[in-house]
């Protein structure tokens, strides 16, 4: 049986083929080699991927069926994912050769999957509120924050009295950092954990409160004039780390049965041939015969054996 999972390049396979139904003899690449038709199209992503595909659609319209996902939730998991890549989300789509549309088909068949995966596992408050704090402890909650950087001290300090006067920190880092890619953004340097930026940075920036400005901080590439601009709550993690801590609590094992037990009750009924055992579940192995089950020998290679075994006494 397959696991429980879906990868970017089967869901994309999946609005591909559900795309190559109708109209199976329209041309859909023309060379003077020859043309390529939908049915042509089909058939090779059928012979590479249909089974996976094949697989997934029937697994959705299960899932469907028993869980709803709601257009707040997949808002709410795609808006994570673009505050947590920032810049390179869109260059992480174009990567895995997926549109923002079929990134969100994608999240809606991942949090289907998830409610399936994680039904029955309790998570307690404490529990949450425990990871919460070592993560924070460990500097492993993204904080958001801006930055001015300059190469000398006094012009930081100069800064720094602008900015308690009420001066715009935005405008300043556009008029004055030398770090262009942030100063283009106001000085924001999006998301980010322990280890991404130089230590005397990270120290200060993960030491201050939220919307705090710190002193001028000296490092390697000059003095920074940190910003803090988002500091995420506990009520704000909360069911991110909900859903950390289920996953380390999931039983393969048990899945897997409740799974089969989900193709097995739906009474499924293949009507390709290809693809006719495809959600067959095999039968548990009652072989008791230890010897047996784990020899794996042909009766040619048990010969060869013999063999060996009688040139070995003659020497």
């Amino acid at each position: 049986m397959k696991k429980l999972t879906i990868a970017a390049t089967i869901t994309a396979g999946v609005l591909l083929l559900s795309g190559c139904s109708n109209d199976k003899a329209e041309v859909v690449v023309k060379t003077d080699a020859g043309n390529i038709t939908k049915e042509d199209f089909f058939n090779e992503m059928n012979e590479y991927i249909g089974q996976d595909v094949l697989y997934n659609l029937v697994l959705i319209k299960l899932l469907e069926e028993k869980y709803d996902v709601s257009d707040k939730e997949v808002d709410q998991a795609v808006q994570e994912v673009k505050e947590q890549q920032g810049d390179m989300f869109q260059y992480s789509l174009m990567q895995q050769g997926l549109t923002e549309d079929t990134f969100r088909e994608q999240t809606y068949r991942r949090l289907l999957q998830e409610k399936f995966a994680f039904e029955g596992i309790k998570i307690s408050d404490e529990e949450l509120q425990k990871k919460f704090d070592e993560m924070k402890e460990n500097k492993e909650i993204a904080i958001r924050a801006s930055h001015i950087l300059v190469e000398d001290e006094a012009k930081a300090k100069e800064l720094k009295k602008q900015l308690d006067e009420g001066a715009d920190f935005a405008k300043l880092a556009k008029e004055n950092s030398t770090d262009e890619g942030s100063a283009a953004n106001g000085g924001d340097l999006g998301y980010f954990t322990a280890g991404k930026m130089v230590k005397e940075f990270e120290d200060a920036a993960f030491s201050l409160k939220e919307g705090e400005i710190s002193e001028p901080v000296k490092s390697k590439f000059g003095y920074h004039i940190i910003k803090v601009t988002d500091v995420p709550t506990f009520d704000e993690k909360k069911e991110e780390i909900r859903k950390q801590l289920a996953s380390e609590k999931i039983d393969n094992e048990k899945v897997q049965e409740r799974l089969n037990k989900l193709i097995k009750d739906a009474d499924i009924d293949v009507k390709m041939d290809e693809y006719k055992d495809l959600f067959t579940i095999p039968e548990a192995n009652t072989n008791t015969n230890s010897d047996k089950s784990t020899d794996t020998k042909t009766d040619k290679e048990k010969a060869s054996d013999k063999d060996t075994t009688k040139s070995e006494d003659n020497k």
